[in-house]
């Protein structure tokens, strides 16, 4: 509001309105000048910005190993809340009957973090990838978390093992929008599966954890990557071996 006429008795509404630029406090000052021996007024004022509820993941993939045929197996992922205020978890969706979620919390105070479970019921045979989805109360956008069932052949299982890690190439290839890469392993070992793109940047991690001695199947979904020359490479103890790989589109 620029000017404005106030007759006697009467009274004016002015809206005054906070752009905060970042999160934290800040004040000012608002100066009303008028033709009263007063002139001029002064109002003080003072505002807060802050940042909504934002969920962020401890991951974007849940893996199932079964070493010993179809079993009921229970995995954890994390859901953090980086925001100022509560996050409030609204529903959580399988796409898979075999794959059930739950979280015992639904909502998350800024800072915390509570965690999700999800379970594999395979029954019968080798259960389907899936995935969940995460959706919360407001305008934070949903999260979808895939999930991936792995055959492993244990060690010992035909007693030809090599005596040093092995990675196969993917299959198949080239691909779209998903391949898989197997990999064998001599002892226990931590082992780090990386994709990268042509230039060399890191574009997902599909495996860290630490395995046991057999033969591992995993699953790459390259989702919205664009087509092109992609590596993978396979760090398992003191052994490093590289691969390329399409994707097609």
């Amino acid at each position: 509001m620029s000017s404005t006429n106030v007759p006697p008795g009467g009274s004016r509404l002015l809206h005054v309105t906070f752009v905060p630029n970042g999160t934290g406090g800040g004040g000012s000052w608002l100066t009303m000048t008028h033709n009263d021996p007063g002139s001029p007024d002064s109002v003080l004022l003072s505002g807060s910005g802050y940042t909504p509820a934002m969920p962020v993941l401890s991951g974007s993939s849940l893996t199932f190993v079964y070493p010993d045929g179809p079993e009921l197996q229970t995995r954890e992922l994390y859901i953090r809340n980086a925001g100022d205020v509560t996050l409030f978890v609204d529903t959580i969706e399988s796409a898979n009957s075999q794959y059930f979620a739950e979280m015992p919390v639904a909502q998350i105070a800024p800072g915390d973090s509570q965690p999700v479970s999800v379970t594999c019921n395979p029954d019968t045979g080798q259960a389907p990838d899936g995935y969940i989805v995460i959706r919360y109360a407001g305008t934070s956008p949903p999260d979808t978390v895939s999930l991936t069932y792995d055959i492993v052949l244990a060690a010992g299982l035909d007693g030809n093992l090599p005596e040093t890690p092995v990675l196969r190439q993917n299959y198949p290839n080239p691909f779209n929008p998903s391949t898989n890469v197997s990999f064998v392993l001599a002892e226990r070992s931590r082992v780090v599966l990386t994709v990268y793109d042509i230039l060399g940047r890191r574009v997902e991690i599909v495996v860290d954890e630490v395995l046991g001695p057999g033969e591992y199947t995993r699953r790459w979904n390259a989702g919205g990557q664009p087509a092109g020359v992609y590596y993978y490479r396979l760090q398992a103890g003191e052994y490093t071996g590289t691969r390329s790989m399409v994707l097609t589109r």
